[in-house]
This record gives structure tokens, C-alpha cells and sequence, in this order.
């Protein structure tokens, strides 16, 4: 079994900084939508307005392209593996080959969760998320989410999140930054399943978070 030691207290200053700002971006992502509704509703009208007769014959083939390449709504179920961390102050310690481990577990959690995006434009898209670990220090997180599309497939995203800690029942505030690589699956590109990776950053300790995820549009 693989064994080995995670260095996180030397970060415990530069990470606080991180975790000050979730406040800030929860109230950020949660208001962005609105504005961006707001703007897209405008530019619809002013566009139908002036070209509702020339756009009228390819309303029908727009619509068809969009419906192959852009969904407006997406749901996933999310399977990952959760690192397990090095406990706050917890010793290490040498096996009786001479070599140092942590003295913690090794193995990850196993995770499940389910996310929802909202897509409001090609590049952006919001939504929401809550995950839930099997095993280990955290018992589930929820929270908002930011999306970015940059290009085809690709998609990057921020949460600010709280997570539930199962051994004292407390809240603690967590910041995650992740990607992932939406494959479609089908012609109509309404399922996709897309491989991702997570890092979790919190007062503690900062995790990485490995799954896949099986979604669909509509």
C-alpha cells in the first residue's frame, strides 16, 4: 500500500486568504444570472425587431443547430474520489522498513453528487451543486457554481461551498476550482458523460477530487 506525506500547514496563511473571499463570490455568482438574463432579453428584442422577416425562413434550422450543440439546462450525476487528508497536527510516523508515512488513511472517499447549470449564454453558465462522501472527515457539500466554455467540450468552473464536518456536525466554508470535458454521446449530443477534477481548498487542508460525469441536456 502506497504511503505518503502531505505538507499542507506551511499553507495555512496563504489558503485563509482564499477562503475570506467565498462570501464575496457566493453573493457574485448569485447575482450574475439576473443581469444576464436581464441582458439577453434585450439584445432577443432588439434582434426581433429588426430582422424578423429576414430571420423568419431559418428560424427553424438555428433552432435545430442549437438544440444538437447548446442546451439551455443541464443535469449531472457525478461519481468521484474524494483525498483523504492529513488530519491537523497529526504526527508522522516510520514503519519498521524505515520509511515515513502519514499515520492517516491513503485510500479516497468515494463520492457522489449531482449538479444543475443553468446556460445562459455560449460562454457562461450557472447553477448549483450538493455531494455527498461516503466515508472520511466531510459528510457532504453544497453550494452555487460559476461555468466557463471557453472552446468546444471544455468547460472550467468556480463554487463557493460549505461542507458538513461528520465528526463535530460544523460548518466549514470551502472554495472549489475545477475543470472537465463534456465527450456528447449520441447524435443528438443530449447525453454526455465528461471526466473532471476538482481541487477543494479550505482552512485546513486542500483536496483533490477525481470523477466522472454522466449528464444530460435540454
Amino acid at each position: 500500500m502506497r504511503t505518503f506525506v502531505l505538507q499542507r500547514s506551511s499553507r495555512a496563511c496563504s489558503t485563509s486568504g482564499w477562503i475570506d473571499l467565498i462570501p464575496v463570490l457566493t453573493v457574485v455568482i448569485l447575482a450574475l444570472p439576473a443581469q444576464v438574463l436581464a441582458q439577453e432579453h434585450e439584445q432577443h428584442e432588439t434582434a426581433g425587431e429588426e430582422h424578423e422577416a429576414a430571420t423568419e425562413p431559418h428560424e427553424g434550422s438555428e433552432e435545430h443547430g442549437e438544440e444538437h450543440h447548446l442546451h439551455k439546462h443541464h443535469v449531472a450525476i457525478i461519481i468521484s474520489a474524494t483525498e483523504a487528508p492529513e488530519e491537523h497536527g497529526e504526527e508522522h510516523h516510520a514503519d519498521p522498513h524505515g520509511e515515513e508515512s502519514s499515520g492517516g488513511k491513503d485510500d479516497p472517499d468515494f463520492t457522489i453528487g449531482f449538479d444543475y447549470e443553468r446556460r445562459f449564454t455560449q460562454l457562461f453558465g450557472f447553477g448549483g451543486m450538493i455531494e455527498w462522501v461516503a466515508e472520511g472527515r466531510r459528510e457532504f457539500l453544497l453550494g452555487p457554481i460559476a461555468f466557463l466554455h471557453p472552446f468546444a467540450g471544455s468547460k472550467f468552473w468556480v463554487a463557493p461551498l460549505t461542507e458538513r464536518v461528520s465528526e463535530t456536525g460544523d460548518w466549514e466554508l470551502v472554495l472549489r476550482v475545477g475543470a472537465g470535458w463534456d465527450i456528447p454521446i449520441g447524435k443528438s449530443g443530449k447525453y454526455s458523460i465528461a471526466p473532471n477534477i476538482n481541487y477543494d481548498i479550505t482552512d485546513e487542508h486542500e483536496l483533490w477530487v477525481l470523477g466522472v460525469a454522466i449528464g444530460r441536456g435540454f
